[in-house]
């Protein structure tokens, strides 16, 4: 055998052992592609996410995760896991490939993926007294409280919109705001006329009975911003981008057929009596994270 055959020879050898060896750092670095199963985390956040009597998940990202997820052809896991553990363990190990109803950040950004769409759109959506309906009439846009006497009910841990979130900086709307656990306490103080309108965020407030529509009306107030949404967030580390790159193209198509928005009208705001008034201290999971 010639050296130059030889050297050939010696030579493919060492791109076939480059290859297997770039093979090789890619399996330890990155997720495994065309994953099969999603293990999505949640915890009780009704009318959002809750277990039923009989076991099984039910809510509105449930029923967004599980339509996207089916689409895009995997097979869903879900996982319970508080909030704070999803995020800072969570996702950061893997353990969890999918949140739901996160908000996008930079910060966020650094371990984990977002959906390109989000799956909900949030709007400032105000409640008031039908009898005050002409007093409020000129009022537009959510930093129009901002000049007049108007005490507004709001869940302390929700983002309702842009809007709100940028507004929150400012004083002079701080003020105005009556903060309360969760959004039905806020209607309560609502029909007792104890705080002037409320802001929700345009899902149902509590599964009882419908209320006479002609107590409480729903306006409906112009962003001058993009409205806030709602996104899956998804692991760095057990996520691969092909995996995100489906996910992505699943959102696009159920919204295209109207799918997801037939999902959220099942869930859409509707009027309802009081609850009995509970501790307004109580901790309230964000409507959205």
């Amino acid at each position: 055998m010639n050296a130059d055959v030889i050297e050939n020879y010696l030579l493919n050898k060492m791109h076939m052992l480059k290859i297997l060896y770039l093979f090789f750092l890619a399996a330890i670095s990155f997720p495994a592609l065309c994953k099969d199963v999603m293990t999505v985390g949640w915890e009780p956040s009704p009318p959002f996410q809750w277990q039923a009597e009989d076991g099984s998940l039910k809510g509105l990202d449930i029923d967004m995760v599980r339509a996207v997820l089916n689409h895009a052809g995997y097979t869903v896991k879900f996982k319970r896991m508080e909030w704070n553990r999803l995020l800072n363990k969570g996702l950061r190990n893997g353990e969890i490939d999918i949140a739901l109803g996160a908000t996008k950040t930079a910060n966020r950004e650094k371990f984990a993926y977002f959906s390109d769409l989000p799956y909900i759109l949030w709007d400032n959506v105000m409640l008031i007294q039908k009898i005050r309906q002409k007093e409020f009439s000129h009022i537009k846009k959510l930093s129009h409280i901002v000049d007049q006497d108007i005490t507004l009910g709001v869940a302390r841990s929700t983002i309702y919109s842009n809007d709100y979130e940028q507004l929150l900086n400012s004083s002079a709307f701080r003020k105005h705001l009556f903060f309360v656990a969760k959004e039905e306490h806020a209607f309560d103080l609502l029909l007792s006329h104890e705080v002037d309108a409320i802001l929700t965020s345009g899902i149902h407030l509590q599964p009882e009975g419908p209320l006479n529509p002609n107590l409480v009306v729903q306006m409906y107030l112009n962003n001058d911003t993009e409205s806030t949404g709602s996104h899956f967030m998804l692991s760095k580390y057990s996520v691969a981008p092909i995996d995100l790159v489906r996910i992505n193209k699943s959102v696009s198509e159920l919204q295209t057929n109207q799918t997801l928005k037939k999902i959220l009208k099942q869930y859409a705001l509707q009027l309802y009596k009081a609850s009995r008034l509970t501790d307004s201290t109580e901790k309230r999971p964000a409507t959205v994270n």
